[in-house]
């Protein structure tokens, strides 16, 4: 009896072993497949600043940051104008075309 007990473990073992082994094949293909097939991954942090989408994001950032801006200094302008001022202001835009 305990040499099929004895016998039986050595089995279970070895069935563990050749998963262990066959999980680790495994990733080592998938790592390999993705580096080869994609060798300017963006996914990497260390890349990210090389991609399209941060760019794209960049740029729509400093967009909004300079149209706040620009709202903020018109804001306080229109505070501080005379009447005179500010109905020269509203005439020229009626005058600006429309695009």
């Amino acid at each position: 009896m305990t040499d099929n007990f004895h016998m039986a473990m050595r089995i279970r073992e070895q069935a563990k072993q050749k998963i262990q082994e066959k999980e680790i094949r495994h990733d080592n293909v998938m790592r390999e497949k993705m580096s080869k097939s994609n060798p300017q991954n963006f996914g990497h942090i260390q890349n990210i600043m090389n991609s399209p989408l941060y760019k794209t994001a960049k740029e729509i950032d400093t967009r909004s940051k300079t149209r706040e801006f620009i709202k903020d200094q018109l804001n306080k302008n229109l505070e501080i104008m005379t009447d005179e001022q500010l109905n020269k202001f509203a005439s020229q835009l009626v005058d600006l075309p429309q695009g």
